[in-house]
């Protein structure tokens, strides 16, 4: 996006300010669409390969909001036949190895051994925003003492959502296997690798889905600088726009393409092939503009499904 484009729209949304503001790039709100997209589970990246051995894999995040895990399922490539999983609720996020935490009875909120890999199996989870969730699950056979994993393509974390709102999930490891330490142990974080995959269903999934498009920010909106919109679209997307609003809505607005959550008119509008890219934006150098906000929404589109959505929203406060 070039600079005098940007600076003409946030000369319209300027106000006098004296003092200089700290630059800030906030996301808000959640992601949604014209009809569901993706299965009842939060969503995982796509299998990539499966690690067998003594060590137990999964995934951790904190939560932003309060839902109700349904039920858990762990992926059997490997058609091992038995699944063992385990949820956890900790006081804060895990260390990161090779430092590592012992999970307390009170922590380990459901375990389960034994049970085939073909099947859900149910629970009732209640999770509260601000919340650190770990899970752990892995696949094994009848006689074998070691347990098969199922890893992600990609390495590090995975922008996913629960009930529409945008959640980031990490590595969650256990240097041991789940079935023999019964669900106790000592765990870590390993932000960087892969994510031992499990499905994990929500209360409510159902009907909205678990894919959305998303909206972030990489860098900082500093005068000179030139942040990122990070644009990520829907499976299958054709295209996507980058709308940039008067504001924030005070409550999203329902539309035939999703909820809208900034203000019209639309002072810019960037498209983006494909749906997914990054979008560098030149700050201008320019002490007028201290103190602005830009609060951006993407447009995500698939004619040929006529599948449509909208990313959470992404506000920019211009400063130093």
């Amino acid at each position: 996006m070039s600079a005098f484009k940007l600076c003409a729209a946030a000369l319209l949304l300027s106000s006098v300010s004296i003092a200089q503001t700290q630059a800030t790039a906030v996301d808000f709100g959640a992601g949604s669409t014209n009809k569901p997209v993706g299965p009842a589970y939060m969503g995982i990246p796509a299998f990539g390969r499966t690690f067998t051995g003594t060590l137990t894999r999964g995934l951790y995040f904190q939560s932003s909001s309060t839902f109700v895990i349904t039920g858990l399922r762990v992926p059997d490539e490997k058609k091992s036949g038995n699944q063992a999983v385990a949820v956890y609720v900790l006081p804060s996020a895990p260390p990161a190895y090779s430092t590592s935490m012992p999970v307390t009875a009170k922590e380990l909120k459901f375990y389960s051994a034994g049970q085939k890999s073909s099947v859900v199996i149910p629970t009732k989870i209640i999770v509260t925003p601000g919340q650190w969730v770990g899970i752990l699950g892995a696949c094994y056979g009848a006689i074998s003492t070691s347990v098969d994993n199922s890893y992600a393509a990609i390495s590090g974390p995975f922008t996913s959502s629960i009930l529409g709102k945008p959640v980031t999930i990490k590595r969650f490891i256990m240097q041991a296997s789940l079935v023999t330490a019964k669900g106790l142990g000592s765990v870590s974080a390993s932000d960087g690798g892969q994510i031992g995959r499990v499905e994990v269903h929500i209360a409510g999934q159902a009907s909205s889905g678990s894919l959305f498009p998303s909206l972030t920010t990489t860098g900082r909106p500093g005068f000179g600088l030139t942040p990122n919109l990070v644009v990520k679209g829907l499976p299958g997307s054709q295209g996507a726009f980058v709308l940039l609003g008067a504001g924030r809505m005070p409550t999203p607005v329902p539309t035939a393409f999703g909820k809208l959550l900034i203000k019209p008119p639309f002072l810019l509008t960037i498209p983006v092939t494909g749906g997914n890219g990054n979008i560098p934006v030149l700050i201008p150098n320019d002490k007028n503009l201290n103190g602005i906000l830009l609060d951006f929404q993407t447009l995500d589109v698939n004619l040929s499904t006529k599948t449509y959505g909208m990313s959470n929203g992404t506000e920019w406060k211009i400063g130093t």
